[in-house]
């Protein structure tokens, strides 16, 4: 059998035992002789297809050449009625032509399955997150969970490293398919992955933890799993468990290391709706204020305060979003680019509670606020020296040239005086000072490297005069030119 695709499930010497089997686990196909002691294999096929619609396939094997008997057999959609003894010439060239039959109908009924189960997700979202009460019928009407059955909700975080768009729901959708469980599927506007599954009395964390072990081994998908309580399907209690995974979702947030919960566990009674402004306006301040220090010590506080309160995640959401918003507007105000930081908010915005805990956010959150704190103090303090930051690299890159404070001070069109007294404000050295340490400098790197005269070199570095030049590298450097020369020259040749 297995050489030719097939695994024998089960053998029953009658008819019911069969029965009793197939309910168990359905079978794509049955060998059955017609005559067996407690309900024969007419009675069986008839009753098969009663309880199941025709979803298994009959091979009659039969000492019996009637016609009455093959007349029940096309009856009930019996493809083949092969008598007895059997030859296995005629026998396995049909089981290869149901093989390829069962297999095309079940890649054909897959995908009907996936259709109707697209279809009632869009249902489903329409209903249940939307409240479109107008599409509710047509969603029970196509729903295969019956009127008044038991049910619960699963609702899975998938972690953000997962796409995020509409591709989820037919990725999870294609992991199901391995495995034979009835459930109808949703994705709500939090990215989260809604199973809605019939009760069959088994132990719920079994099936939590089937599913994870699934996940993780098909598509080393990483979840949260949160279920409701059991309910019946009856009046607005689709809602009802969606919202109940939901809670448990956001109350999973602030227990870092869990990864499944139930809303049984009573988790969701400790949510409350309290917002935390204050504790964050302390962080906006001390950013404000350059008191980079203190910020982690401000991140991990407030959170602790909200994990304290069980603050609902999603108005602790509304709050960083808001510190991020006050952060970059701040640094907009200082002529910053909008965009800095940009990796950072992006990987802050994306941590959500149904995607990560209280631990994840605190670390982004702390290297954020550094960071904007850092970008901020270098703001402030080029918007102190403004300017003379600008003098600064003009002396840097203009150094050979004839200038002085007068003709700088004429060029940036402010007062000379006004322009000196700045530049010693944000650099601590008078305007000429740095202006020969520049010029040294470079002197310096040319007497080492070049070949060139002292004279040269004077003209090279911006001073039209040689004696004046030697005097200034003298006051510098404590030598003159030649002797820095020669003192370098002799260092490297020993």
């Amino acid at each position: 059998w297995e050489a030719h695709g097939y695994t024998i499930m089960g053998e029953a010497d009658n008819g019911q035992k069969a029965l009793d089997i197939m309910q168990h686990k359905l079978p794509d196909l049955v060998l059955v002789d017609i005559r067996m002691p407690v309900m024969g294999g007419l009675e069986l096929i008839e009753e098969a297809n009663r309880r199941f619609g025709k979803r298994v396939k009959f091979i009659i094997l039969s000492g019996h050449n009637e016609f009455e008997y093959a007349q029940r057999a096309i009856e009930n959609d019996v493809r083949q009625y092969i008598l007895k003894p059997i030859d296995e010439n005629e026998l396995i060239p049909l089981l290869l032509k149901l093989k390829s039959e069962i297999q095309a109908e079940r890649e054909q009924a897959k995908e009907h399955d996936l259709l109707h189960k697209i279809k009632n997700s869009k249902l489903l979202h329409e209903v249940i997150c939307e409240r479109n009460r107008i599409r509710e019928n047509e969603m029970r009407e196509n729903l295969t969970i019956a009127e008044d059955e038991s049910f619960y909700c699963l609702v899975m975080g998938v972690h953000e490293t997962i796409m995020k768009d509409s591709g989820l729901i037919l990725h999870v959708m294609n992991i199901l398919s391995t495995i034979k469980m009835d459930y109808e599927i949703m994705e709500d506007r939090y990215h989260n992955v809604c199973l809605f599954i019939p009760y069959d009395k088994k132990d719920i964390s079994h099936t939590v933890k089937q599913l994870r072990q699934l996940m993780l081994s098909s598509k080393a998908l990483e979840i949260t799993a949160c279920t409701s309580d059991v309910l019946s399907n009856t009046g607005d209690n689709l809602i009802t468990a969606y919202q109940q995974a939901l809670l448990t979702q956001k109350c999973l947030f602030y227990r870092p290391g869990h990864k499944n919960a139930s809303y049984t566990e009573g988790y969701t009674k400790e949510l409350t709706h309290k917002r935390a402004v204050g504790c964050f306006a302390t962080i906006l301040e001390l950013i404000e204020n350059n008191q980079m220090d203190s910020i982690e010590d401000a991140v991990r506080s407030a959170l602790k305060e909200c994990k304290s309160a069980c603050v609902d995640p999603e108005l602790l959401r509304i709050e960083i979003d808001r510190l991020i918003y006050d952060t970059t507007a701040l640094a907009v105000r200082l002529n910053g680019k909008q965009d800095h930081s940009v990796g950072l908010k992006n990987a802050l915005c994306h941590v959500r509670f149904n995607n990560s805990n209280v631990d994840m956010l605190s670390n982004r959150l702390s290297q954020y606020c550094v960071e904007q704190a850092a970008y901020i103090v270098q703001l402030q303090q080029e918007k102190q020296s403004g300017i003379a930051g600008k003098v600064k690299k003009f002396l840097e890159q203009n150094y050979t040239k004839d200038i002085n404070l007068k003709k700088v001070a004429d060029r940036f069109y402010v007062n000379a005086i006004y322009l000196g007294q700045l530049f010693k404000k944000s650099y601590g050295m008078k305007f000429t000072d740095y202006l020969n340490d520049v010029r040294i400098s470079e002197a310096k790197k040319l007497l080492k490297n070049t070949d060139h005269s002292v004279n040269e070199i004077a003209s090279m570095v911006g001073y039209r005069n040689t004696e004046y030049f030697i005097k200034k590298f003298y006051s510098v450097v404590g030598t003159t030119p030649n002797k820095y020369r020669k003192h370098k020259k002799t260092m490297t040749h020993t």
